[in-house]
């Protein structure tokens, strides 16, 4: 596995599950991420692989995430 592509296992605020597939720095630069009127974004809420399956049956499903910031 290259350790620039990373899997993992966000919940969303409606509690279901969502695979992210992306870089490492989509996922930084995310978590860190600001609006124009400087407000943080809520940050993306992980969970392991084993909480997921264990309520599989509310999986969304697989997303590719990939991201840059503006400047």
């Amino acid at each position: 596995m290259d350790c620039m592509n990373l899997t993992l296992y966000a919940k969303t605020d409606s509690n279901k599950y969502i695979i992210l597939k992306g870089s490492r720095e989509s996922f930084r630069m995310r978590q860190r991420c600001r609006l124009s009127d400087s407000s943080r974004v809520n940050p993306l809420k992980f969970v392991s692989y084993q909480t997921m399956m264990k309520q599989s049956h509310k999986l969304v499903g697989e997303c590719e995430f990939n991201t840059r910031s503006k400047l």
